[in-house]
């Protein structure tokens, strides 16, 4: 099985809330690219990315992971002050592998945050595999946000961040993931929930 990682971080009145999510899909990697490709029209370039997107289009993605039996696993991080988001991403990373793994994904797809960036993510990622069979448990890289099955987790970040922001009009989306499923229950680390 094939996972994606993406996060998102809302800025909440007692701080940013650094959101990770790590989605395994039950179907082929293949299916599920073209499945969220089909969420947006053909001749549009721009990758899909909740903030950017209308109610059609969230709503499309919101259905396409149920659809495809995906499950997504959350880790919230909150409050979080700006200097520490590297640590507190780090702290995500390293109890998303895991479950992921546990979930049964052999293969975690992570957006890419530049050599710095996915230098510091292939550290955590190696320790956190480091206890449960190493690089034989999980195989991984780093694409752009080109990359539809990014699309996914993006999806599930939105819809967790629109729930912590109590955005008008916007929560129902969180309620729709976990009517289909596809959520597990989300874990809170750092500091008090929001």
């Amino acid at each position: 099985m094939f996972a994606a990682l993406d996060e998102s971080t809302p800025e909440l009145p007692n701080g940013i809330a650094y959101v990770m999510t790590g989605v395994v899909l039950l179907a082929d990697d293949e299916g599920a690219r073209r499945a969220a490709r089909a969420v947006l029209s053909a001749e549009r370039t721009k990758p899909f990315h909740w903030h950017r997107e209308g109610p059609v289009a969230r709503n499309a993605m919101i259905e396409c992971l149920g659809e495809l039996g995906a499950v997504a696993h959350v880790v919230v991080h909150s409050p979080t002050r700006r200097r520490q988001q590297e640590a507190a991403r780090a702290r995500a990373l390293s109890l998303l592998v895991p479950e992921l793994v546990a979930e049964g994904a052999g293969h975690l797809c992570i957006e890419s945050r530049g050599t710095a960036g996915d230098l510091k993510d292939r550290i955590v990622v190696l320790d956190a595999l480091n206890p449960i069979g190493g690089s034989s448990a999980m195989t991984y890289d780093w694409r752009t946000k080109d990359e539809p099955l990014l699309w996914l987790p993006d999806a599930v970040c939105g819809a967790v961040a629109d729930l912590l922001l109590r955005a008008a009009g916007k929560m129902h989306y969180y309620a729709r993931l976990q009517a289909a499923g596809v959520l597990s229950h989300p874990t809170h680390i750092g500091g008090s929930q929001p």
